[in-house]
């Protein structure tokens, strides 16, 4: 979440909002009992300093954001030219460590209660309190024509509540959606009413139903619409982001099996909405949404299909398909997916005719992977990883897409940047105080029993 910027794809770009904000809304779901908030510790008072030091660890970083001078020149110069690494390799303003085939840029991030630090340094140690983070970033040069591999990755302190306990708590919070009231949202409103009252500045919660069927488990359907009205008054630039970029995106995501016939979860944007759609029962299993009660296995397919309109062209892709494989380690929880298949690329035809080369080298081999994961460290400290490994292959139509990545990021610099960082900061510290405020009860009536 706190990783240098980098201009993969333009619909890579719009779904950095759509996805803080569809993990907010998640959050509101799962998060939305104190039964989901114990499960973060062995005991209330234990559960609630994990909870401060999770959600405070992850606030922090949107906290009022610096960078080092070697990272601010290093930041653009990478947003710029990630589909083009030709014009950074020789770039020493941009690495922090180079050898004959490799080049590395290592990054310490850092809060000292009042604003968040970026340091770009050749030696960064592991994190060791909330909020600390380690990232590198490492670039291959693969041969004499024009491939390179990217593999970054992501260390991020978030306090010392064990994996395993967070993701029982997100096992909990999914089955308190199988409630039955028909209508959550005065749960949702109510559980955690300052998180509702941050996320509400930008999405209105429309429905949230539970539905139920003959074999005890329900249906459950979310809809939430982006409205960047009462967001204006107060981060007038982000909504002015959004609007320009995430308006008039499309997206859909489905975790299903590999014929496509099964699915678990599926997760649509479209025309200002944000869709969830899933099914599930007492025990917080996510189930096949049509036909008997199948739980999910550990191995699905995450597919995506993702459009932008973009001046008078819509660009994006669909059927990109991944295999989606859970990490269930004993200090480790999470998931990998890595793509091996090319989408259907969606290219204006006179871009597609006019310019040489494929889009095509990221799925191709090894295909690429991405790490998302949480894991505890003999230091004490749990980290929230993430890994991220794409091989690039240098052309004129990627240069192209990279182009438009570049003008949306340009767009995102500046004063959208720093309020979105904003809007971030407060969510996450509303969703602390409201779980902390939950299990303070808790722990007051532990301490009153006999």
């Amino acid at each position: 979440m706190s990783e240098p910027r980098r201009s993969h794809s333009l619909p890579a770009e719009t779904s950095r909002i759509a996805r803080p904000l569809t993990a907010a809304l998640a959050c509101l779901a799962v998060a939305s009992c104190d039964g989901a908030a114990r499960a973060f510790g062995p005991s209330p008072a234990a559960a609630r300093a994990h909870v401060e030091d999770f959600f405070g660890g992850l606030g922090v970083r949107f906290v009022d954001v610096q960078r080092n001078a070697k990272f601010t020149t290093a930041r653009g110069k990478l947003a710029r030219h990630a589909l083009s690494p030709s014009k950074v390799w020789g770039d020493t303003s941009v690495w922090t460590g180079q050898a004959a085939s490799t080049r590395t840029l290592q990054l310490e991030g850092s809060s000292d209660g009042r604003r968040y630090t970026f340091r770009a340094a050749s030696d960064v140690p592991a994190p060791d309190k909330p909020g600390d983070a380690r990232h590198v970033m490492r670039l291959a040069r693969m041969g004499g024509d024009g491939e390179w591999q990217w593999n970054t990755a992501v260390e991020h302190a978030v306090g010392r509540a064990r994996a395993g306990d967070v993701a029982s708590a997100m096992t909990l919070g999914i089955a308190q959606l199988a409630r039955p009231q028909a209508d959550l949202r005065p749960v949702l409103r109510t559980g955690l009413p300052r998180t509702a009252a941050a996320l509400g500045r930008l999405l209105t919660l429309e429905e949230a139903r539970s539905t139920p069927l003959a074999d005890g488990s329900r249906v459950v359907d979310i809809r939430a619409r982006f409205e960047t009205g009462r967001l204006k008054a107060t981060m007038p630039a982000f909504a002015a982001y959004v609007e320009k970029w995430v308006h008039p995106s499309k997206m859909a995501f489905a975790l299903t099996d590999a014929r496509g016939s099964a699915r678990w979860l599926e997760l649509r944007l479209r025309d200002d909405v944000l869709t969830v759609r899933l099914r599930t029962r007492a025990d917080g299993a996510l189930l096949a949404l049509d036909g008997p009660a199948r739980p999910m296995p550990d191995t699905v397919q995450l597919r995506t299909d993702a459009r932008i309109h973009y001046m008078v062209f819509d660009v994006g892709m669909d059927q990109l398909v991944g295999e989606m494989t859970a990490v269930r380690g004993a200090h480790e929880r999470g998931w990998n997916v890595r793509w091996r298949r090319a989408p259907e690329w969606h290219i204006p035809l006179g871009v597609r005719h006019l310019m040489s080369g494929t889009l095509n080298r990221p799925f191709e081999a090894e295909g690429m992977l991405l790490r998302l994961a949480l894991r505890d460290s003999d230091a004490g400290q749990t980290l929230l990883v993430r890994r991220f490994d794409v091989a690039v292959k240098e052309s004129a139509i990627v240069r192209w897409f990279g182009a438009l990545g570049s003008r949306a990021m340009d767009d995102f610099s500046g004063r959208a940047e720093v309020e979105e960082n904003r809007f971030l900061a407060e969510l996450l510290f509303a969703m602390r105080a409201d779980l902390g405020a939950t299990l303070t009860g808790a722990a007051a009536t532990a301490t009153a029993e006999p």
